[in-house]
C-alpha cells in the first residue's frame, strides 16, 4: 500500500547533444533577412544581413542610410523594402566595401540588435499592436501536457532582441512574487504586414501577408498551474519574456520550402545553481556546466498553419485574459465596427515538445489524488509543490542558464537568464 502514496515521477527533458544541434545552417544567400539595429548614435535602423555565421548576423547593409527605409518594419514594407533588399542581394559581392556596411561583433549583439518586429508597451496598451499566442499546436507538446485541443491567448509582452537577457525573477513584477518555474518555448512567429479582418479570412495570404521569424515564448508556469483557463497572460506577460529574431524573412520566400526541411532546436547550457548530479558536463568558469538538448522538431510537426490558426481567433474574438495588475488583454480589437488583428501584430504559432512542464501520467494522477485525500490538499496543489521541489531536476530555467534556439533559415537566438 506504501506505493499508492508515492510521489509523482520526475520527468527530465534533457537529452544529449548531437554534432548538428548547436549551429544551424545559415540558409540560402538570396533570401532577404531583415534586422533592426542601433547605429552608433543610438538611432534605430533597418538592416539587411549580407553575412552571418552560425545563425548570428555578422555584416549588415544599412538600408535606412542607403535607401531611407524604416526604421519600423511596416514603414519598410510599405516602401517596398523587401524588394529593395532582394535587389541588393542580387548585386552584392562579399568583398565589396561600402560606407553603409556595418559589422556587428558578437559582444555587441545584446546592445545593438533590436527585435525585428517593433512593438512597444505603449502600442500594446492602446491596442494598435497585439501579441497573440497559440498553444497545443504540436503533437508532441499536446501529448506531454495532455491538452485536448489548440488554445489561443493574449501575450501582453513587447518583443526584445534575440540576445537580450531574460529577467526571470520578480524585479519587474514584485506583486506577482518570485519565479521558480521558468520555462522556454521556441516558436515560429508570423508578423502581420497588413490588418487582418476576422470576417474576411479568405483574403489572407500566408505568403504575401506575413513575415516569419523565430521567437521564444518564455513562461512562468505558476499562474497557469493556478488557473489553467485564464492564467496565460500573467504567466507570459512579464518584461523580457519574448526574445524575437534575430531576423525576419518575407513569407514569399519562407513558405517556398517544405516544412520537413525546417528544423527547430533549443538547447540549454546550465549555470552552476541547479544543484543536481549531471551527465554530459562541459567545462565552465569555476566548475562544470551541463549543456543539453531540450527541443528538437521539424515544422511538419506543426498541426495548424496560419490559415487554421486565424479562425481560432475569429471564433473567440472577444476573449480577454487578466494580466499582471489585473488589466484584461484582448486577442483582437474593434476598428470601424469590425474586429481585426492590427498590422504589425505578432502571432506565435506554438511550441514543440520538450518543455520542462508536463502533465502527470495516469498512475501519477491517482497518486496525487490519494496524497490529496491523505493530507487534505487539492491534487493540483500537491503537484505544484512537487514541481517546485524538483524544479532543477525537471529542467526549469534558473539564473545563469544560457538558452540557444534556432529555426532553419531564421537564425539563432542566444540569451542568458538573470
Amino acid at each position: 500500500m506504501g506505493g499508492f502514496w508515492r510521489r509523482p515521477a520526475v520527468h527530465d527533458p534533457r537529452r544529449p547533444l548531437g554534432p548538428d544541434d548547436l549551429i544551424p545552417e545559415d540558409g540560402p544567400g538570396h533570401v532577404p533577412r531583415i534586422v533592426r539595429f542601433l547605429a552608433h548614435d543610438g538611432t534605430p535602423r533597418i538592416g539587411l544581413v549580407v553575412e552571418s555565421s552560425g545563425g548570428l548576423p555578422r555584416r549588415l547593409l544599412d538600408l535606412t542610410a542607403r535607401h531611407r527605409l524604416g526604421p519600423g518594419l511596416l514603414e519598410m514594407v510599405e516602401a517596398g523594402g523587401f524588394d529593395i533588399a532582394a535587389r541588393e542581394l542580387e548585386g552584392f559581392e562579399a568583398s565589396a566595401e561600402s560606407e553603409h556596411l556595418v559589422t556587428l561583433e558578437p559582444a555587441e549583439l545584446p546592445h545593438r540588435l533590436l527585435s525585428p518586429v517593433d512593438i512597444d508597451a505603449d502600442q500594446l496598451e492602446r491596442g494598435t499592436r497585439l501579441v497573440i499566442g497559440f498553444g497545443l499546436t504540436f503533437r508532441a507538446h499536446r501529448r506531454e501536457t495532455r491538452g485536448a485541443r489548440p488554445i489561443v491567448f493574449p501575450k501582453p509582452c513587447a518583443p526584445t532582441g534575440a540576445y537580450v537577457p531574460v529577467v526571470g525573477g520578480d524585479r519587474d513584477a514584485p506583486d506577482e512574487g518570485p519565479v521558480s518555474l521558468l520555462d522556454y518555448e521556441l516558436e515560429l512567429a508570423c508578423v502581420a504586414l497588413r490588418d487582418i479582418d476576422l470576417d474576411r479570412l479568405d483574403s489572407v495570404d500566408p505568403a504575401a501577408g506575413f513575415g516569419y521569424l523565430a521567437v521564444n515564448d518564455v513562461t512562468a508556469r505558476e499562474p497557469i498551474l493556478r488557473d489553467r483557463r485564464t492564467g496565460f497572460a500573467r504567466a507570459k506577460g512579464r518584461p523580457t519574456y519574448l526574445p524575437a529574431g534575430p531576423w525576419v524573412v518575407p513569407g514569399e520566400h519562407f513558405t517556398r520550402d517544405a516544412p520537413a526541411l525546417r528544423r527547430m532546436v533549443l538547447t540549454v547550457d546550465e549555470g552552476l545553481g541547479h544543484g543536481h548530479p549531471a551527465v554530459g558536463l562541459v567545462p565552465g568558469v569555476g566548475g562544470e556546466r551541463r549543456h543539453s538538448l531540450r527541443q528538437d522538431a521539424r515544422l511538419e510537426d506543426l498541426t495548424l498553419g496560419i490559415e487554421e490558426l486565424l479562425p481560432l481567433v475569429s471564433q473567440q474574438r472577444h476573449l480577454t485574459m487578466p494580466g499582471i495588475g489585473e488589466r484584461r488583454w484582448p486577442i483582437s480589437v474593434e476598428r470601424g465596427g469590425r474586429r481585426i488583428i492590427p498590422a504589425g501584430s505578432l502571432l506565435l504559432t506554438g511550441t514543440p515538445g520538450g518543455t520542462a512542464i508536463r502533465s502527470p501520467g495516469f498512475a501519477d494522477r491517482l497518486a496525487l489524488i490519494a496524497r490529496g485525500l491523505r493530507y487534505g490538499r487539492w491534487p493540483s496543489e500537491d503537484y505544484r509543490r512537487h514541481l517546485h521541489e524538483h524544479r532543477h531536476a525537471s529542467g526549469f530555467l534558473a539564473p545563469g542558464d544560457r538558452v540557444s534556439g534556432w529555426i532553419t533559415g531564421l537564425g539563432r537566438q542566444q540569451w542568458d537568464v538573470r
